[in-house]
């Protein structure tokens, strides 16, 4: 995270081979995103209405990304086409997204509002994971996406995303 000098808060989020996403907030403004292709160095999407604390998720095979919105929505847009290709109503602000290894399963943590979720993208299912723990700091995957790691402002948690249960 670095500010400008006229308070323009700069996070970069996502860098993957061939992009990378970056936030802005500004001062009065909604969150700003901004996905650049990396080899050509230009600006390849842009969006304006991101919920406060929110972040967006690059699927692993580079070909779709997760950006929630301040509707409370979750868009999928395919990278290539820059078209979006499926919206996910949620309950609460957008919070923070990201993939499994495969792809497959997309989890919306660190929204205060909301618990941590798994959205299976294949057969649309919801999950709520971490019974009731919420999940404000980090997440991540095991390379099998069997497991998660959650962590709070106490302690990490473990997820077994197999048998959808605490580890």
């Amino acid at each position: 995270r670095a500010e400008s000098a006229d308070s323009t808060a700069f996070i970069l989020l996502q860098v993957c081979r061939g992009y990378y996403a970056r936030s802005y907030d500004v001062a009065g403004q909604p969150r700003r995103l901004e996905v650049w292709r990396i080899p050509e160095a230009d600006l390849w999407m842009e969006f304006v209405d991101l919920p406060d604390r929110s972040r967006c998720g690059i699927s692993p095979d580079e070909r779709v990304i997760a950006v929630p919105r301040s509707d409370h929505s979750i868009g999928l847009f395919d990278l290539r086409s820059r078209q979006e290709i499926r919206r996910i109503e949620i309950e609460g602000d957008g919070g923070y997204i990201q993939f499994d290894s495969t792809g497959r399963l997309l989890v919306r943590f660190h929204d205060s509002s909301s618990p941590t979720e798994i959205h299976d993208l294949q057969t649309r299912t919801v999950t709520q994971a971490f019974s009731g723990v919420h999940i404000g700091y980090a997440l991540a995957w095991t390379s099998d996406g069997a497991m998660m790691a959650g962590a709070n402002l106490l302690r990490v948690q473990l997820w077994d995303a197999v048998h959808q249960r605490p580890a």
